[in-house]
C-alpha cells in the first residue's frame, strides 16, 4: 500500500471487493498526505507516524511474525514473541518509510484479484489484490498484496515484490541467523538496527 497512486478513471468492478478497496483506499490517503506536504518525505518520525496510523491497523503482524520464525516461533516462550512482533514491525515500518521517500508520481494499474488458499489461513478466506507500478523501465514493478478476511475485516498477510515474497525472504534470512546465533541475538540486531540513526 506504498508507491503506488491510485487511478480513478476507469476502475474495474472489482474495485468494488473489500480487500481490494482497502488496499486502493490505503494507498491514496498515504499519496495523497506525501504530495499534500512534501515535507513529509524528509521527516523521517511524521512519515513512520503516517505509516504507523494509516497503514499498519490493516497488517496482521503476529501471522507474518509466526510465518517468518517457522519453527523458531513454536519453540520461542511469549516473552520471545511478543519481542520479535515489536521488532519485525519496526523492520517493516522502516522498510515502507524508506520506500515512500522515493515516492514521484508513479501510476498503478490493478490486474484482476485472484483468490489464495493456505494453511496459514486457516481456512479463511483470502486473496490476492495485484498491482502494477510504472515505473518508466520497460515493464511495471508488480506489487501483491496478500489478505484474508476475520470478523468482516480485511488484513495483510504478505506482500511480494515481483514475485519475491516478503516472507519468504525475511524467513530465510533470519532463519540464518537463529542456527548462528539464537533468537535473542537476531531480536537485538533487529532492535539496534531500528534505532534512529
Amino acid at each position: 500500500m506504498v508507491l503506488l497512486v491510485v487511478t480513478l478513471g476507469g476502475l474495474r468492478a472489482e474495485s468494488a471487493h473489500p480487500a481490494s478497496a482497502l488496499v486502493r483506499s490505503t494507498t491514496e490517503r498515504v499519496l495523497k498526505a506525501i504530495e499534500s506536504d512534501p515535507a513529509l518525505k524528509v521527516d523521517r518520525t511524521r512519515l513512520e507516524s503516517l505509516v504507523r496510523r494509516t497503514v499498519f491497523p490493516h497488517f496482521d503482524f503476529e501471522l507474518m511474525s509466526r510465518r517468518v520464525l517457522g519453527k523458531y516461533w513454536r519453540r520461542a516462550g511469549r516473552a520471545q514473541r511478543r519481542a520479535f512482533v515489536e521488532v519485525f514491525q519496526g523492520l517493516l515500518l522502516r522498510t515502507y518509510s524508506t520506500v515512500l521517500t522515493r515516492y514521484a508520481g508513479q501510476s498503478i494499474a490493478y490486474p484482476p484479484l485472484r483468490p489464495v488458499t493456505g494453511a496459514a489461513l486457516r481456512g479463511r478466506p483470502g486473496i490476492v489484490v495485484r498491482s502494477a507500478i510504472e515505473t518508466g523501465a520497460s515493464s511495471p514493478t508488480l506489487v501483491d498484496y496478500y489478505l484474508y478476511e476475520e470478523q468482516r475485516r480485511w488484513l495483510v498477510y504478505d506482500v511480494t515484490i515481483g514475485g519475491v515474497s516478503l516472507i519468504i525472504t525475511y524467513r530465510a534470512s533470519f532463519g540464518e541467523i537463529i542456527r548462528r546465533d539464537g533468537l535473542r541475538r537476531l531480536i537485538a540486531q533487529i532492535r539496534e538496527k531500528n534505532e534512529p540513526s
